[in-house]
């Protein structure tokens, strides 16, 4: 009967650790910098139901920002749009399950997001 309780104890520990990542992309953590009519991509994280703007920077393979966006426009929820942005960019410690190697993350509170 000692086995069971043990086995049933280690179950609820491994399970409590393998939460999900819960922080939440819109938290604004620490201010990094302004966008200013920058250029990007609207993609949609599915599992994790979240619209973020993917910015390539200029003359590297494939370094960038991923731009979480919490109030993106239903006209512009498009995977794929090209789109020009202006805003506010705050770290995050959120990421995708999938992460795509030479991109930072950042939180984007915009001041204007168009199609281009």
């Amino acid at each position: 009967m000692k086995k069971n309780y043990s086995l049933i104890a280690l179950f609820i520990v491994f399970s409590l650790g393998c939460k999900k990542n819960e922080t939440y992309p819109c938290q604004k953590n620490e201010l990094r910098e302004t966008a200013v009519n920058m250029s990007g991509t609207i993609v949609h994280y599915t599992e994790e139901n979240v619209w973020a703007i993917n910015h390539h920077f200029t003359g590297t393979i494939d370094a960038g920002l991923i731009c979480f966006v919490c109030n993106m426009p239903n006209e512009l929820k498009v995977s794929g749009k090209e789109v020009i942005f202006s805003g506010t960019l705050y770290a995050t410690k959120f990421s995708p399950r999938v992460n795509i190697a030479g991109k930072q993350y950042r939180t984007l509170e915009t001041k204007s997001l168009m199609a281009k």
